[in-house]
């Protein structure tokens, strides 16, 4: 996505307002398009993969925290 300029996203984004409002693109336009949209969809892939990578490790941390409150607990009841 950083590597797409902000004017090229909204050229893009005015060509597909412009088939809700009946012009035409055609198809070299839209394969055009679906091209250069296609590494912005593998970025945003990528970064939902890592997050939910991220996530399991947070996950991981809290149940390991939970435990370890555990045996605290099970230590002080016994002392």
């Amino acid at each position: 996505l950083d590597e797409l300029p902000l004017e090229r996203i909204e050229q893009v984004e005015e060509k597909i307002k412009g088939l809700g409002n009946g012009r035409v693109i055609i198809q070299r336009d839209f394969n055009s398009l679906e091209t250069e949209l296609q590494k912005p969809r593998i970025q945003i892939a990528e970064l939902r993969k890592e997050q939910m990578g991220h996530n399991d490790e947070i996950v991981l941390a809290r149940v390991r925290i939970f435990t370890l409150e555990m045996i605290v607990e099970d230590i002080q009841v016994c002392h």
